[in-house]
């Protein structure tokens, strides 16, 4: 259940060898958890972190079931589109293996949960010194009630982008992605701009 953890130690690991001191991280879903794990292990390395899909809570009810659990059951219901880019990733003969994985990890983090409102950072996520941007679909369907609310109010000073079309991948969704891809170049670049199509900013 700490593969987060293990993967922030590990993205670490290939910097090092690339020979990359520091970086702009952009992590979306679980990579978003695991910018901001590497942005608590090792500030000196981020210059930036932009967190798409971020995740606060260990606990995610409203994923249980028709998420999680399904999956970690039925790896095979998954969209024939997602099986294609798994099977491209992890093998046509591992990627179900991969699926089953993630979502019983994710099943194990809740529950090893003691309260509802309990992080994935042991409350340590207002601790990050770099600059920090939350991109978020209004509609992500893998977001808690109050999630991105509670996440943004503990680190004071971070930036929330909200894509009014998007869901749970905005960076690859028909509707917006033309959109997500204009904030990621103003921030990597640092131009400041006053207005993002189809997104608010707060």
């Amino acid at each position: 259940m700490d593969f987060h953890r293990r993967a922030a130690q590990e993205t670490l690991l290939v910097l090092d060898a690339l020979g990359i001191e520091r970086a702009v991280f952009w992590g979306h879903s679980d990579g978003a958890v695991i910018a901001a794990m590497i942005g608590l292990r090792a500030p000196e390395r981020c210059g930036r972190l932009i967190l798409e899909a971020f995740h606060l809570y260990r606990s995610k009810p409203r994923s249980h079931d028709i998420f999680f659990q399904r999956f970690a059951d039925h790896p095979g219901q998954v969209s024939e589109k997602l099986q294609k880019l798994l099977a491209a990733d992890h093998g046509a003969e591992h990627w179900r293996n991969v699926v089953q994985r993630n979502c019983r990890a994710w099943l194990g983090l809740a529950a090893a949960s003691t309260r509802p409102d309990e992080d994935l950072y042991d409350g340590r996520l207002g601790g990050l010194q770099m600059p920090v941007t939350f991109m978020h679909g209004r509609g992500d369907p893998r977001t808690e009630p109050g999630e991105i609310e509670r996440a943004s109010s503990a680190l004071r000073g971070a930036e929330v982008r909200l894509i009014e079309n998007g869901r749970h991948s905005p960076h690859s969704e028909e509707a917006c992605w033309r959109d997500c891809n204009e904030i990621l170049r103003e921030l990597v670049t640092e131009k400041q701009q006053a207005h993002t199509p189809n997104s608010v900013r707060r």
